[in-house]
């Protein structure tokens, strides 16, 4: 089975800098003319520093061609700071989730996964999980607006895909 790679949108992404480094310039107009810092500097540091961040993340994406997600036959990965696996055989289906004007897709475990995620983790992991289970019905889930397919389009073809894979095993 072909591997499906999926990656950030890039005009979506190039938008979010060019938003990001106007309010960035915003701070560095208020401080420019004599406006409080208080505000100046905090908009400056989290936009600018949001903007490297993004800028960098996307340009490593399409530089070294490593997708954000990539569908195999056996497992989803997911590139972030590292390359995190979900096993299809840990899964029991992927939904799309609506969570404060963003979409989500939730990851729904099968009950030995779940538990077992839940009680590997720490003190923080079980209240993110729990949190998370709280919000999205699902202990973990991941954006899915800035990529380079629908929502909608991605929870289904990873259901195909673990479909597939149950009936491969």
């Amino acid at each position: 089975m072909e591997n499906i790679p999926i990656y950030r949108s890039f005009w979506k992404n190039i938008l979010f800098i060019i938003a990001s480094m106007a309010f960035t310039g915003v701070g560095i107009f208020m401080l420019d003319n004599g406006m409080t810092p208080y505000i100046a500097w905090p908009c400056i540091i989290f936009f600018g520093a949001g903007t490297l961040l993004l800028a960098f993340t996307l340009m490593m994406e399409r530089i070294a061609n490593k997708p954000f997600l990539l569908i195999t036959g056996e497992s989803l990965l997911m590139q972030g700071g590292r390359i995190h696996e979900i096993p299809f055989a840990n899964v029991e289906s992927f939904t799309v989730r609506r969570v404060a004007g963003s979409t989500m897709i939730a990851i729904n475990y099968n009950e030995k996964s779940a538990s077992e995620k839940m009680s590997h983790a720490g003190i923080l992991g079980k209240a993110a999980r729990m949190f998370n289970t709280g919000i999205t019905g699902a202990q973990e889930a991941f954006p899915a607006e800035d990529l380079n397919i629908k929502p909608q389009q991605l929870c289904d073809l990873l259901n195909d895909r673990l479909a597939a894979y149950r009936q491969h095993t």
